[in-house]
């Protein structure tokens, strides 16, 4: 069995889309599916811890 590790992840997003989620930004820098990127349109992480 593997240990399984836990980490905190904190995002700093500059957008005007109120429906955006952090599972939306999270999706975006990790998935290959298009529309899991394109959610991002409009917005930018300007940091990331």
């Amino acid at each position: 069995m593997w240990p399984t590790a836990e980490a905190e992840t904190y995002y700093v997003v500059l957008t005007d889309n109120k429906e955006l989620t952090i599972e939306d930004v999270s999706k975006s820098l990790y998935s290959s599916l298009l529309e899991d990127v394109e959610i991002m349109e409009d917005s930018v992480i300007v940091e990331m811890k």
